[in-house]
């Protein structure tokens, strides 16, 4: 391993004529060199430059090597910076006391050229391997943070889904409750229908029309409840897909009322290979992604359109909301990567994100040789199509 001027060496001693000679021997490795007389100076210095090693003279006026040592083992800025002593005293004394502060090696007076330069090469080749592992030690500790964090989302959507599933199985069993009377309903109210005329007969067909509407909408609701929570693969239809979705979003009455909906649908599109429940997921989290990115814009509408080639079909997502940077789309796909506030930084109702949505979105399009492409302009808006092999 070569020594360079990426390599650094700090000597502080205060006689000056020592320090030119460590300069001069020095200058043989191509390191870069700063030197202090001053210990009550160099230590500042030190903490400045973050030199790779030390070189320090035990005898110094106002502040010895041993002091200077310990107080920048105390300080978090250079405690990792390894030393070595220069003494004219080599009783076993000094040298147990430098060690126990955390001195490596000992050059001692008069100095010897190939000391010298064996002890400093070796110090700063153990530097380096010491930095590796430093910074290998910061990767492994963000890594395992990001795990940690990755295992609560993860935990919370698991249980989130389970509580989920649970929930299905209610509205099932409430279904099948209120359509029972519901049948009654309508049954009494067509029976009535043929025994009344003029405004009685409106009022009941109104009755009539009420109910029959209830009815599709629990019949829509008991079959997105058992396909959101199969896990068969199967050949599914993407354009019933997205009406069925579109049906169901206008629960939220921002999404019925406010933002202009547009499907532009290729009635010939073929049928992909998947598990149903995967491709809700990805084109719900889509969906409200465009709803959240449209949040206070004068103009908002959403398109969604669908098309294929020889290889694959294609579903996008168009909304007329705030746009994303081009630096910022290779991101975007990143675990915990969010443009939206997060829950605990927001107290409006402004939409808020954990960083996952897309995140899980590609994970699970990995499994169907899928993709995402996110075409965006600030302040215009996006598209986010997704990409299947239907082969």
């Amino acid at each position: 391993m070569d020594i360079n001027s990426n390599d650094s060496v700090f000597i502080v001693d205060d006689d000056k004529i020592l320090l030119r000679i460590f300069e001069k021997i020095l200058g043989q490795l191509n390191c870069t060199i700063y030197t202090e007389n001053n210990s009550l100076k160099a230590e500042k210095l030190i903490e400045q430059y973050q030199p790779d090693i030390l070189i320090l003279d035990v005898m110094m006026p106002e502040l010895d090597g041993f002091a200077l040592l310990q107080n920048l083992k105390k300080n978090p800025q250079t405690t990792h910076i390894p030393a070595l002593f220069v003494s004219a005293q080599t009783n076993g004394k000094d040298i147990v006391n430098g060690l126990k502060l955390g001195a490596m090696d000992y050059i001692t007076k008069p100095v010897s050229q190939e000391e010298i330069i064996a002890k400093v090469k070796t110090q700063l080749q153990m530097a380096r391997y010491r930095k590796a592992l430093r910074e290998k030690n910061e990767e492994l500790n963000s890594l395992n943070a990001s795990l940690e964090k990755l295992v609560e989302e993860k935990t919370r959507a698991l249980m989130a889904k389970e509580k989920q599933s649970l929930i299905g199985s209610m509205v099932t069993g409430m279904v099948h409750n209120f359509r029972s009377p519901l049948t009654v309903i309508s049954g009494y109210s067509e029976f009535l229908q043929d025994m009344v005329d003029g405004e009685a007969k409106e009022f009941i067909d109104k009755v009539i029309q009420a109910a029959d509407q209830l009815d599709n909408m629990m019949q829509n609701l008991m079959i997105k409840t058992s396909l959101d929570h199969t896990i068969k693969v199967e050949q599914v239809d993407i354009n019933t897909l997205i009406k069925r979705e579109f049906d169901f979003f206008n629960a939220n009455l921002r999404f019925k009322h406010e933002v202009e909906k547009i499907l532009d649908l290729d009635e010939t599109l073929p049928t992909v290979n998947m598990v149903y429940a995967d491709l809700v997921q990805v084109f719900e989290n889509l969906l409200n992604n465009a709803l959240d990115a449209m949040w206070n814009r004068p103009i908002q509408q959403i398109k969604v359109s669908t098309s294929y080639d020889s290889n694959n079909v294609y579903i996008s997502i168009s909304d007329t909301g705030v746009g994303i940077e081009a630096d910022k789309i290779p991101l975007l796909f990143d675990p915990f990567y969010t443009s939206k506030p997060r829950t605990d930084q927001t107290n409006n109702d402004e939409p808020t994100g954990t960083g996952l949505g897309l995140h899980s979105c590609q994970n699970t399009l990995n499994q169907y040789n899928g993709k995402i492409i996110v075409e965006s302009i600030p302040n215009e808006g996006s598209t986010f199509r997704i990409v299947l092999p239907y082969n």
